[in-house]
């Protein structure tokens, strides 16, 4: 390693293993670097366009889904019991092996139901804040149709109201969705 200077106590090191030490830290740091920008753009989407799509069409089950967790959620606490064949009982199994009682089974259930409520509940208002940037547009009804609705055949519609060409109304509905894509994602919906 290097000699000990017993007057000081301090180890002086060979310059040489000194440089060695270096050029690995340098790599290291570079390495990790790479890392970070890679895991980094794991957290952009590829296509915030097309991110943007699947957003909108998941909202009205995200709704729903919503509805129904508030449903389990009243029903179980009105039991203020845990069903005992319950799949969801398997998921508080501790690892030391201490067994939960009911009630704190039945607490993390709720805790459980609350949280998945509390997630969908911010994506929803996120999605419908987005989505108010562009509520009174007239093409607004073709965006409608195509993501809550489900219709494939929303813009054509809209085009027989407003007479005017489907493709019209197809290209107002995709510019609706790039400025919700831009207001959802940010500059990295402008530059994809």
């Amino acid at each position: 390693m290097g000699e000990k200077d017993i007057a000081t106590g301090e180890i002086k090191v060979n310059p040489n293993i000194m440089a060695y030490i270096q050029v690995a830290v340098n790599q290291g740091i570079e390495a990790g670097l790479k890392i970070a920008k890679k895991k980094n753009a794991v957290i952009t989407p590829l296509n915030p366009f097309s991110e943007t799509e699947k957003r909108l069409r998941a909202l009205p089950i995200l709704t729903a889904r919503v509805v129904d967790k508030k449903e389990e959620l009243k029903d179980l606490e009105e039991r203020n019991e845990v069903n005992r064949r319950s799949k969801d009982i398997c998921r508080f199994g501790t690892s030391s092996g201490l067994r939960l009682t009911p009630e704190e089974i039945l607490d993390e259930l709720k805790a459980d139901i609350k949280s998945q409520i509390a997630r969908d509940e911010h994506e929803i208002e996120i999605i419908k804040s987005a989505l108010e940037i562009i509520k009174g547009n007239k093409y607004y009804p073709a965006v409608e149709g195509k993501y809550f609705q489900y219709k494939d055949d929303a813009d054509k519609e809209l085009a027989k109201e407003l007479k005017c060409e489907e493709r019209t109304v197809s290209r107002g509905r995709v510019q609706l969705v790039q400025m919700v894509a831009v207001r959802l994602y940010g500059s990295d919906a402008v530059r994809k």
